[in-house]
């Protein structure tokens, strides 16, 4: 991945892997329709409820957003204390 090798080291890394789980997140709930997808074929109507799996799928979404959000904090307080100790 070029723009992550490009921004290593920045704080604009940590921004771009919170921006990716919020991606995530929204195609998630914008291709499952909300988590419950029927298709018909025929005379047969099939209705799938994948509410379940949208809610894990979301909740690891978000734990990784937490995760880029926590490594930004650790990254600006690694960033502040080199400028203080100096």
């Amino acid at each position: 991945m070029v723009i992550g090798d490009f921004l290593a080291d920045t704080i604009y890394h940590y921004f771009f892997g919170a921006g990716k789980s919020l991606f995530v997140i929204f195609y998630l709930i914008l291709s499952l329709k909300s988590g419950v997808v029927s298709t018909a074929f025929g005379s047969i109507n099939l209705l799938v409820d994948l509410r379940l799996f949208l809610v894990i799928a979301m909740l690891l979404s978000l734990l990784g957003l937490a995760r880029s959000v926590f490594q930004a904090i650790n990254f600006m307080n690694e960033k502040a204390s080199i400028t203080v100790s100096l």
